[in-house]
């Protein structure tokens, strides 16, 4: 059997390698995201594109949408649970935030990508 200590030291090496592999992959991630899109933003303006067209898009107006939607409905399916005596809560909140996410879509995106496919025609030229 080996002894405490040695044991102890073993499972101190080993926390450390994963703390490092760890740390070191997150780090990998970031690093080739961010250098792959600062080159797909160079490539766009070396070939004379905008490179704003990767900004998002009123997407605060969306996740509040989403988050006020599964409240209300976490708070309606949990009065009406109390009411008939089933727990909906959970499952009409998914709905609702479903619904909010296709209303999103239909009332703000769909008109957003109308106007810059017009903008877009409107500055091509003849």
């Amino acid at each position: 059997m080996p002894e405490v200590s040695t044991l102890l030291k073993f499972n101190i090496l080993v926390i450390l390698v994963l703390a490092i592999l760890f740390f070191g992959t997150i780090f990998g991630i970031f690093y080739l995201y961010f250098t792959s899109r600062t080159r797909e933003r160079l490539a766009l303006i070396q070939s004379g594109l905008d490179p704003n067209t990767f900004k998002p898009r009123r997407t605060n107006l969306k996740y509040g949408m989403v988050i006020f939607s599964v409240v209300l409905g976490m708070v309606l399916g949990d009065v009406m649970g109390r009411v008939n005596g089933y727990a909906i809560g959970v499952p009409l909140g998914i709905m609702l935030g479903a619904l909010s996410l296709i209303l999103y879509y239909f009332i703000i995106d769909k008109p957003l990508d109308k106007n810059q496919q017009r903008n877009r025609l409107d500055e091509l030229p003849e």
